[in-house]
């Protein structure tokens, strides 16, 4: 796991160590999702669906796996989106070199 993060594991779930080792998000600023709503969606609330920016990182694709079953599997868990970082990110669209 990158430096700064911690393994999750099912021992973690129960341990009183998770809420000092888990750096939980906190939700997107009221005034930041106006603003994002009106100027990137077109007053379109329902394209905003980053308010809660959690992160899980994951060694392994078997690893990936794993944990997307076991979100499948939770009746609580409602999985939006999923970003795969798994390559090389391409450079944005104002980096010198970038295809437009």
């Amino acid at each position: 796991a990158p430096a700064g993060y911690v393994r999750w594991s099912r021992e973690m779930c129960d341990s009183p160590d998770a809420e000092r080792s888990v750096k939980w998000c906190r939700l997107k600023a009221v005034k930041r999702s106006i603003e994002k709503c009106t100027r990137s969606y077109g007053s379109d609330v329902s394209r905003l669906v980053d308010l809660c920016r959690q992160s899980i990182y994951f060694e392994t694709v078997g690893d990936v796996a794993a944990c997307l079953e076991a979100m499948r599997r939770d009746s609580d868990i409602v999985l939006m989106r999923l970003k795969n970082h798994l390559g090389p990110r391409p450079p944005p669209p104002w980096a010198p070199g970038a295809q437009q």
